[in-house]
């Protein structure tokens, strides 16, 4: 588990590497706070998007995934707290994906 955490907090200083680098942003290439006009700054943007919707996709993917797997050992157990057990996974895997498939819009809602 501690290996997990280890590899995805590289691979999130990775990424934000990436980002500065392809910017290429001074100081004083802000103007009141906006980065517009800033060369490369459509590269990150665009790199940012494809990102994101491969992890959305890949996320969408292994809930599906689990969704299934979990549908299947709920209709095959008998004892009722381990069917209550997997309705619960159920609904928290649902909830996930509607998460997924809500955040951009609710990101833009709140930017």
């Amino acid at each position: 588990m501690k290996q997990t955490k280890l590899v995805f907090i590289v691979l999130l200083i990775g990424l934000f590497a990436v980002q500065f680098v392809l910017a290429e942003v001074s100081p004083s290439d802000f103007k009141n706070g906006s980065v517009e006009g800033v060369e490369g700054i459509e590269d990150v943007r665009s790199s940012i998007a494809q990102i994101i919707a491969i992890v959305q996709w890949a996320a969408g993917g292994i809930a599906v995934i689990a969704l299934a797997i979990t549908g299947i050992q709920f209709m095959g157990v008998s004892d009722p707290y381990e069917k209550k057990r997997l309705a619960d996974r159920i609904k928290y895997i649902l909830v996930g994906i509607v998460i997924v498939a809500l955040s951009i819009p609710i990101v833009d809602l709140i930017v």
